[in-house]
C-alpha cells in the first residue's frame, strides 16, 4: 500500500526558545532600561558609599552607622512602593519622571553629604536614595508587566533585573575612579550621578516621542469618568477605572448597539453597559491585586 504521510513535527532551536520579543519594545529600550541600573545603584550608594565616606566621623560605631543607613534606605524604598503604584499610570511617563526626580534629589543630597560630612545629612541622603531605589524598582516592574507579552513576562522581568544588578557595581567603580584620579572627588561623582538621570529621562522621552510613543499594541491610558466612586477604591489605585484598550473597545460596541435600539429600550441598554463596566473594573482590580501580591512575594 501507499506509504503513510508522516509530517515532521516543527522544531525550535534553543536560541528561538530564549528569544524575548518584547525586549525590543521601544518603551522598554528608551524608558525602562535607562532606569534599571539606578535601582540598585541608588541603594548601594546609600548603604555602602555614604557610610564609608562618614567613617571618620563615626569612628565610635562605623558598623552601627552603616547598618542604620541600610535600614533607613531599604525601609524608605519599601514604604514608597505603595505610593509608586498610585503615581504610575499606563501609557504615561508620570511614574518614570517621579522616579528619576527622586533619584536626582537623592544624588544631589549625597553630593552635599560627601562634601560636608555631617551625620544627619548623610542619614537623609541614605533615606532619599532609598526612596529613589523603591520608586525605580516598582515603576520598572509595572512597566515590564504591561509591556511583556503573555509568554514574555518571565523573560522580560529577568532582563530588567539583570540590568538592575549592574547598580551593585557602583561603589567599586566610584572607588576605582577616586583612586585612579584623585581630583575627581565623591561630591563631583555624585554630582554627575544627579545630572545623568535627568539626561537619560530627557533623551528617552525624546526618542519615544520621535518613534511615535512605542510599538504597535502599546498599552494606552483609558479614563472612564463615570465609574462610581465606590468602584474606584483606595483613591484611584487601579488607574483610570482599570479598563484596558480591549475592554474599552467592548464598551464602545455596547454603546454603539444602544444607539440602534428603540427608544423604549435605551435606558435598559445603558444599565447593561454600566453593569458591564463595573464587571470590567472588578476584573481589573482582581488582576492588579494579583500583580501587587506577585510583586511583594
Amino acid at each position: 500500500g501507499p506509504a503513510p504521510d508522516v509530517t515532521a513535527a516543527p522544531t525550535t532551536s534553543l536560541r528561538d526558545d530564549l528569544r524575548i520579543p518584547s525586549a525590543g519594545h521601544r518603551r522598554f529600550l528608551f524608558v525602562v532600561l535607562p532606569l534599571a541600573p539606578w535601582v540598585f545603584g541608588a541603594a548601594a550608594s546609600g548603604y555602602a558609599i555614604v557610610p564609608a565616606l562618614m567613617s571618620a566621623r563615626t569612628a565610635g560605631a562605623p558598623i552601627a552607622f552603616a547598618g542604620l543607613c541600610c535600614v533607613l534606605g531599604l525601609s524608605a524604598g519599601f514604604g514608597i512602593q505603595s505610593l509608586g503604584r498610585r503615581i504610575n499610570r499606563p501609557g504615561s511617563l508620570r511614574g518614570v519622571v517621579v522616579a528619576f526626580v527622586v533619584l536626582v534629589a537623592g544624588m544631589v543630597l549625597a553630593a552635599v553629604a560627601a562634601h560636608v560630612l555631617t551625620v544627619w545629612v548623610a542619614l537623609l541622603a541614605s533615606t532619599l536614595l532609598g526612596c529613589g531605589y523603591g520608586m525605580a524598582m516598582i515603576v520598572g516592574l509595572l512597566e515590564v508587566q504591561r509591556i511583556a507579552g503573555p509568554d514574555d513576562l518571565a523573560g522580560l522581568t529577568a532582563v530588567f533585573y539583570g540590568v538592575t544588578y549592574l547598580g551593585f557595581g557602583v561603589p567599586a567603580v566610584l572607588a576605582w575612579i577616586s583612586e585612579s584620579w584623585p581630583a575627581i572627588t565623591y561630591p563631583v561623582m555624585f554630582g554627575f550621578g544627579a545630572v545623568a538621570p535627568a539626561l537619560l529621562l530627557v533623551t528617552g522621552a525624546a526618542l519615544l516621542t520621535a518613534c511615535g510613543g512605542g510599538d504597535d499594541g502599546e498599552y494606552a491610558t483609558v479614563d472612564v469618568q463615570d465609574v462610581p466612586d465606590d468602584e474606584d477604591e483606595e483613591g484611584g489605585r487601579f488607574f483610570g477605572g482599570g479598563l484596558n484598550a480591549e475592554q474599552q473597545q467592548i464598551l464602545d460596541i455596547l454603546h454603539r448597539d444602544t444607539e440602534h435600539n428603540v427608544a423604549d429600550d435605551t435606558q435598559h441598554a445603558e444599565d447593561d453597559a454600566a453593569h458591564a463596566r463595573r464587571l470590567f473594573v472588578q476584573l481589573e482590580k482582581a488582576i492588579n491585586k494579583n500583580e501587587e501580591m506577585r510583586l511583594k512575594h
